[in-house]
């Protein structure tokens, strides 16, 4: 029965692989977008905010860790263990509210500075899903080779957790752990956080005297969400899109002729998904697909600037995994 209903869920999902993919090249084929783009105002922190934040993030697992410090000669137990990953849980989330409360403090920044917006779930779940579909092949395949190929063993630290307690008394607060409480952390230190600062770095004009200049503002009025919030009483106009270049005749004024950088465009996504992967370094091969993951999650945040639609993929890609490995825990090595 169990390995019925695991074919079933399996062609299932290879069905809406399938669907996904057609429907992208599709839309290469057509020279259309991938993903529109939606703009919203700069970010209103800087780097002190983001490095601040890294640090509390840091800090806060370090100090669980060492209030759940078990003797380096001694076995831990699963009570132990477990007391362990919930206050680690625990940390990550106290950081990521902590993190969001003092940057509202000091730089009034607003829901939609986070990416946070209730009138879009229903689209962010979906988006959130349809880029899990893209994403998860080329990230399962990455790690296939390193792993069955090069014969190289992923170190990730709670599967390694699975591996010395096969009897499947963690399985629970890892899955809470991988599923939920990650995505929701790690997408806003990088994403949110770092990322969306990196935009506000990169997205700039240079004219052809070399002269900087950052992107035309204009007061657009603010609708629904925003304008309830007030955190977008400067945006960038209302039907431009800073990440594509404007005609070489785009003219500032009468003595310089701006352009957008096209590679700046890219930048905060590599560097944010650079970082992403050197903080798993530790994890064997897995930085390599991870950052094939992060340019994916930050190509999508990019696009919408929202949280919810990279929570719901870091999410789903994490649930397949823990899935996997659920239906092959009596299986993993000691």
């Amino acid at each position: 029965m169990i390995t019925d209903v695991t074919a079933m869920v399996v062609t299932g999902i290879l069905f809406l692989v399938t669907y996904a993919w057609i429907s992208l090249l599709a839309k290469v084929l057509r020279g259309k977008e991938l993903l529109a783009f939606e703009p919203r105002r700069e970010t209103p922190w800087g780097l002190i905010a983001v490095v601040l934040s890294f640090f509390l993030l840091i800090g806060s697992q370090i100090v669980a860790g060492l209030a759940f410090a078990v003797q380096s000669d001694a076995e831990p137990t699963v009570a132990q263990t477990d007391a362990l990953l919930t206050w680690t849980a625990v940390a990550i989330l106290a950081a990521t509210l902590i993190s969001i409360g003092l940057i509202h403090l000091f730089t009034k920044a607003g829901r939609a500075d986070f990416g946070i917006s209730l009138d879009h779930v229903p689209r962010d779940l979906l988006t959130g899903v349809y880029a899990f579909l893209i994403l998860a092949p080329i990230t399962f395949a990455i790690q296939y080779v390193f792993v069955y190929v090069f014969g190289l063993e992923s170190h990730h630290p709670l599967i390694e957790l699975l591996k010395e307690d096969s009897s499947g008394k963690l399985f629970g607060v890892v899955t809470l752990l991988a599923v939920v409480v990650a995505p929701i952390g790690e997408e806003y230190f990088f994403r949110v956080l770092l990322q969306g600062w990196l935009e506000r770095v990169f997205r700039f004009r240079i004219t052809h005297a070399g002269e900087v200049e950052r992107p035309a503002r204009s007061e657009v009025a603010p609708t629904g969400e925003d304008a309830a919030q007030g955190s977008a009483g400067f945006t960038l106009e209302s039907d431009a899109n800073p990440y594509s270049s404007p005609p070489l005749g785009d003219t500032v004024d009468d003595n310089s002729v701006a352009v957008i950088v096209p590679a700046a465009s890219a930048v905060p996504i590599l560097i944010s998904a650079a970082v992403f992967a050197l903080m798993h370094w530790s994890h064997g091969p897995d930085p390599a697909a991870l950052f094939v993951l992060a340019l994916g999650l930050g190509f999508l945040y990019q696009r919408t600037h929202r949280w919810l639609p990279c929570i719901v993929t870091h999410a789903c890609l994490n649930g397949t995994t823990m899935l996997l490995l659920w239906f092959g825990l009596d299986e993993l090595p000691p």
